[in-house]
């Protein structure tokens, strides 16, 4: 090849920096059009919009599900066991990405895909009609919790194969931005759900709301699918496993290879804690938000679900700007900037959440948070990407991010309701936020960028 080519400047790095991996290399060659770009971003979000819809629903309705299925003398307790139940599935997603990860490892990321959209969906209409407890007992928080275990084993393969899939799909000089739209569509899930809550919310009354209306929520799971599924089956294969396929060096066991190599493991280890803000941010700050502005602060349910509602909308702005960001000046600085400032400002602005000062003060303290957030929302995904090779990135990010996401993730609603009802202190949520932007500042620097950003 020619040493004057773009391809090989690229390749020809300085030794201290990451070289180019094969998915770079393949998007960089293949020179996929903006529109199949395009489309492969789309389709990626579709499974995000999916996920945070099924999973935020959950959040969102809290209170309603405590009540219908968990019903307990003690309010405290009804409501910790309804986090419990949504945490639960979080322990089960490094299993979902062992075995959802490797597979698209093995035979290719758009098969999980469109496997993966389909059995969240049905797991989320489950918990619609499944009757109360009242109705049939014990069975009904256990049905809850096994179609909240499908739902977690199959997200474990879900997120690392679409980020997977459109990372490979994009260049390497515009991946921030897209993967940053990815993003989006876990933003425009939680916002689709908090509207609809909320209108349902205001339109039925807390009466009906507690009746059936939460169920609608629930169901509506099903169409969206089919809208996915559709996306989804309509774009090919990546170019890199494309390139893996005709080689003959797909690997034949993705479990093995990503933990019998030393560099894979060291890799993961980074994901960790390169993922460990994001995941505590989003579950603290906006999943767990709405059951804690009714029991903490003492809004009414559909002030909670309002005020959670602007603090997505404003998220779903600024992601896409963040990530334009990271494409013009790089992830490291980026992500260890955005971890520091959250880490000084998630206290005094739980603060002004948990101030009894009124929406307008709440307002200020979501809006503020979420500003320097989402810069996290836009960059860790991504960045966990760059981290991992083509070979067993799929399976690598899904166990690393199951891990992450389930530490900070899933467990950090139980974990903060429990704080408050041990210190009585109504910002203890901030401490978990805190901890975790310590890991991923530690995790930023470590990152070594990637060399195609300084061209």
């Amino acid at each position: 090849m020619d040493d004057t080519s773009p391809t090989a400047s690229l390749d020809a790095v300085p030794e201290d920096r990451p070289p180019r991996d094969r998915a770079d290399t393949a998007a960089d060659r293949a020179a996929p059009d903006s529109r199949t770009v395009r489309r492969a971003t789309f389709s990626g979000a579709a499974g995000f919009f999916m996920e945070t819809y099924d999973f935020g629903i959950y959040g969102l309705l809290a209170a309603y599900l405590a009540v219908e299925f968990f019903a307990s003398t003690n309010s405290t307790a009804s409501l910790l066991i309804t986090w419990a139940v949504f945490a639960i599935p979080f322990a089960i997603r490094p299993l979902g990405g062992l075995v959802l990860g490797a597979i698209g490892d093995r035979v290719g990321r758009k098969k999980v895909m469109l496997f993966s959209i389909a059995a969240i969906a049905l797991a989320t209409a489950a918990i619609g009609v499944i009757p109360s407890a009242a109705t049939i007992g014990i069975a009904a928080p256990l049905a809850v919790l096994a179609a909240r275990v499908l739902q977690g084993f199959v997200y474990g393969g879900e997120t690392a194969n679409a980020i997977t899939f459109v990372g490979e799909w994009t260049p390497a000089r515009r991946r921030a931005s897209r993967l940053a739209w990815v993003q989006c569509g876990s933003s425009a899930g939680q916002v689709f759900g908090s509207v609809l809550a909320f209108a349902l919310s205001a339109s039925l009354g807390p009466a009906l709301m507690q009746a059936w209306g939460w169920r609608i929520l629930f169901v509506v799971a099903l169409p969206l699918a089919a809208v996915g599924i559709y996306i989804r089956f309509k774009i090919d294969e990546t170019p890199a496993f494309r390139a893996l396929q005709a080689e003959g060096t797909v690997s034949a066991n993705p479990v093995r290879s990503t933990f019998s190599d030393p560099a894979t493991r060291t890799a993961m280890a980074q994901c960790f804690l390169l993922g460990a803000l994001f995941a505590a941010g989003f579950y603290t700050i906006y999943i767990q938000l709405p059951a804690y502005l009714v029991r903490e602060v003492g809004f009414s349910g559909s002030e909670g679900l309002l005020l959670t509602l602007v603090g997505l909308v404003f998220l779903l702005i600024c992601t896409p700007i963040w990530g334009y960001a990271a494409d013009r000046f790089g992830r490291r600085g980026l992500g260890l900037w955005s971890s520091v400032v959250v880490a000084c400002m998630v206290v005094p602005c739980f603060m002004l959440i948990s101030g009894h000062g009124g929406l307008g003060i709440a307002l200020t303290g979501i809006l503020l948070l979420t500003l320097v957030y989402s810069a996290q929302n836009a960059l860790a995904l991504g960045t966990i990407f760059e981290v991992l090779t083509t070979r067993t990135r799929s399976t690598a990010f899904s166990i690393s991010w199951g891990v992450c996401a389930a530490l900070f993730g899933g467990a950090a609603p139980f974990v903060s309701t429990a704080l408050v009802a041990a210190t009585g202190w109504a910002a203890a949520p901030a401490l978990i936020v805190v901890v975790a932007a310590a890991c991923s500042a530690a995790g930023y620097l470590w990152f070594r960028e990637r060399p195609v950003l300084a061209t």
